[in-house]
């Protein structure tokens, strides 16, 4: 039998990484008082006991606890909770809301639906693909003139069209949650660096990942939670609009009508 490790001189290493002896986590702690130590009677959440989380915490409070590891400030809670409804739908257009739906419709598995959208919501074009580093572009120049950012790049990666055009919803959604300078600093920034980018080029502007991006760096989440962050806020106008129509007949969406079509008897005709 032929050697064809020794025909490729290739050398077997082998690891001598020391692995954990268990998983730690700084986030979740469940104890048992069961007969079964794997069936938990209590738990606790970045050491708050869940109940008292349960009776007390709002939605908000509990999912800026998780990831940042700490209860929000009065200020922090008000305007994450207007971030979670400001970014609770993506817009009917939206490329993964038309994949709710067709999933929906094209009567796709109920546990499949939801799955399907947020991983189109995760693509760059009218998603969350690019929310990190939009982040990091945020914290790596808001103490920059925007003149002088858009001199370097003419059109930053915060910066895009939408359908041709500046997004008019991305900035109204800038304009609500717009604090005062102190409590949405890449906000402010990032208005700035709008209205400037906009004297030459009035079809350019905000996109909504990008006023959502700002947003997280005024809260104060790290970018690597930014793409997450925002599927997960997207995810109650995905699931609704993917059951809208989910017991209806593929009929109750439209369809490219005949007019639409170019009909040619010459069609496969080399003649």
């Amino acid at each position: 039998m032929v050697d064809r490790k020794s025909e490729r001189n290739v050398t077997v290493k082998h690891r001598d990484e020391k692995y954990a002896d268990r998983y730690r986590t700084a986030i979740w702690q469940e104890e048992s008082e069961h007969d079964n130590p794997f069936v938990e009677t209590d738990a606790y959440c970045r050491g708050y006991r869940f109940e008292d989380l349960v009776a007390n915490t709002s939605y908000a409070e509990m999912v800026f606890l998780m990831i940042k590891g700490e209860l929000p400030s009065s200020s922090q809670k008000a305007l994450f909770e207007k971030v979670l409804v400001a970014f609770s739908h993506p817009g009917i257009r939206n490329d993964a809301v038309r994949a709710a739906i067709l999933a929906g419709v094209g009567k796709t598995v109920p546990e499949n639906v939801l799955p399907i959208a947020t991983l189109v919501f995760g693509g760059s074009r009218t998603g969350a693909g690019d929310v990190e580093k939009m982040m990091r572009f945020f914290a790596k120049n808001k103490r920059k003139l925007p003149a002088d950012v858009l001199a370097v790049q003419e059109q930053p990666i915060v910066l895009g069209q939408y359908f041709g055009e500046a997004d008019v919803m991305a900035a109204k959604i800038c304009a609500w949650l717009m604090g005062d300078e102190q409590e949405t600093p890449h906000l402010h920034w990032g208005k700035a660096l709008v209205a400037e980018a906009q004297a030459s080029d009035a079809n350019i502007g905000w996109t909504k990942a990008s006023v959502a991006a700002a947003l997280f760096c005024d809260l104060g989440f790290m970018p690597k939670f930014g793409v997450g962050l925002l599927q997960m806020m997207a995810a109650p106008g995905l699931l609704a609009q993917g059951f809208e129509h989910a017991n209806k007949p593929a009929t109750v969406l439209p369809f490219v009508s005949d007019d639409d079509y170019e009909l040619s008897a010459q069609v496969g005709n080399d003649e």
